[in-house]
């Protein structure tokens, strides 16, 4: 079981802001990895984050920013992204924005089924790429898909797109400022929203749920839940075709 923060409804916006890295965190931020600024093709070369030419980092205001996700899980985001030092750039950015790292995994192997299954309270598991190997092996690569927090502007208001859950636990936590990946888009439908957020009418409208909206109780509430499992299974399959 879990606890999930709800955003009944939306309070207003006041104000919006959104920082690019200064340099007297560039060193803080990157420490140990050998850059002085995060632009794009730095980042993608050095931390091995496939980002595209319009991505790059910047440093965020998350009291200023609005939310597309009316569910947030409560427990495990705020012990995610519990650290000690509240402004050490460098820890936060290692939660927010991580350097890609393999992540062990445990699976079973179905002998009638002739498929692997693997599963994770993680949702970014995944099937990360087909897998051909000069011996004639073939398969896929399972794995938990790195997740960047990010945050995109769109007619002049900032939403946050991906790591909403992170974004609550700095936020309860106690931590405003944080390093996130950062792109424009020209409208709520470029963003490319799935199904179950915030309709694109309440994000352009006068009162968009804001982060903070989690935390006030006269448009939030909170509700039990029981943790899903994502799963992945692998099928081997043979077949004779007339």
């Amino acid at each position: 079981m879990g606890l999930l923060a709800i955003v009944y409804c939306v309070g207003l916006i006041t104000n919006f802001s959104i920082y690019g890295i200064p340099n007297k965190y560039s060193l803080t931020l990157f420490k140990g990895w050998s850059i002085c600024c995060a632009t794009g093709g730095q980042l993608r070369a050095i931390r091995g984050v496939n980002l595209k030419r319009d991505e790059g980092v910047s440093l965020s205001v998350f009291s200023s920013v609005c939310t597309i996700q009316p569910v947030v899980e409560i427990i495990h985001s705020k012990e995610r992204t519990s650290i000690q030092m509240k402004n050490d750039m460098l820890e936060i950015a290692n939660i927010s924005i991580p350097k890609t790292n393999q992540t062990p995994l445990v699976s079973s192997f179905d002998i009638i089924k002739n498929a692997y299954c693997f599963s994770s309270p993680n949702p970014n598991l995944k099937i990360l790429a087909p897998i051909q190997t000069q011996e004639g092996m073939f398969g896929f690569a399972v794995g938990i898909a790195n997740s960047l927090v990010q945050v995109v502007k769109v007619n002049n208001r900032y939403f946050i797109r991906d790591g909403t859950h992170r974004a609550y636990g700095f936020l309860s936590n106690g931590i405003n400022l944080v390093p996130v990946l950062y792109r424009e888009f020209n409208s709520i439908n470029d963003m490319g929203l799935p199904q179950g957020l915030f309709p694109a009418e309440i994000l352009i409208g006068n009162k968009p749920p804001r982060l903070i909206d989690y935390f006030d109780d006269s448009v939030s509430g909170i509700a039990e839940f029981i943790r899903p499992t994502k799963v992945v299974v692998v099928h081997g399959l043979e077949t004779t075709t007339l």
